[in-house]
């Protein structure tokens, strides 16, 4: 099947031929400030990195291109992303680059499994690269006071995830309220196992006599794509 929905019965694989192409200078984009290019360097060079090697070489000589093939690679991909990021100034820009990538997916010009897969693996990347580079940010923000407007956004240093611990209190109240709370929630966990476990609706006779008929929950859930990188 191609992105048009015909089906070739010699090949069952989905094949997503992009016939479109963006024109460049469109008003749209010029209106959004983000041109095509930008926005298909980084599917461009994902895939890219994603590819196998295979060239038949002696050992040490595959190695060594591997090797220089992944740094071309890597820094044609850091300066994509950066050049991307780079024109991200403000929450406007954001909002055309959400409109830009969303426009690219609706009118057929990019795969929309292959465009879910890929941003999965930039923000992978990129959550990562906050997380080890972390201090680094916290230590550059002190350079510009308390609270600052940078890059197109307002940056602040503050307190997050506080915590309490009330071990050490000694409050026989708090004790026993603790310990109240904790046997309610081992009792209602017990009971949720067994409502969920019931095939169908039966009687129950409460305190006061009453018959009332309980009835096994409603199973709510939602359908969504689970993205697992392999490589």
């Amino acid at each position: 099947m191609d992105g048009h929905g015909n089906t070739d019965g010699r090949n069952q694989k989905i094949s997503w031929k992009r016939t479109k192409q963006i024109p460049e200078g469109s008003a749209k984009c010029e209106k959004m400030k983000i041109t095509p290019t930008i926005i298909g360097l980084l599917l461009k060079h994902l895939k890219k990195n994603n590819g196998k090697h295979t060239e038949r070489t002696t050992h040490s000589t595959n190695q060594s291109r591997k090797s220089l093939n992944h740094k071309k690679t890597q820094m044609e991909l850091i300066n994509h992303t950066e050049q991307l990021l780079s024109a991200l100034t403000g929450r406007l820009q954001v909002k055309a680059l959400e409109e830009a990538f969303t426009t690219q997916i609706e009118e057929g010009y990019t795969n929309p499994l292959e465009f879910t897969v890929r941003a999965k693996m930039l923000i992978e990347a990129l959550q990562k690269t906050l997380d080890n580079t972390k201090e680094l940010a916290m230590t550059e923000q002190m350079k510009y006071g308390k609270r600052a407007e940078v890059f197109g956004a307002e940056v602040s240093q503050m307190e997050s995830g506080v915590r309490y611990d009330f071990s050490d209190c000694n409050d026989p109240v708090y004790f026993e309220l603790k310990a109240l709370l904790e046997e309610s929630k081992a009792k209602l966990s017990e009971r949720e196992k067994f409502l969920k476990a019931l095939p169908h609706e039966i009687p129950f006779v409460t305190e006061d006599g009453e018959i009332v008929a309980i009835k096994p929950p409603i199973k709510l859930s939602t359908t969504t794509l689970r993205v697992t990188l392999t490589k």
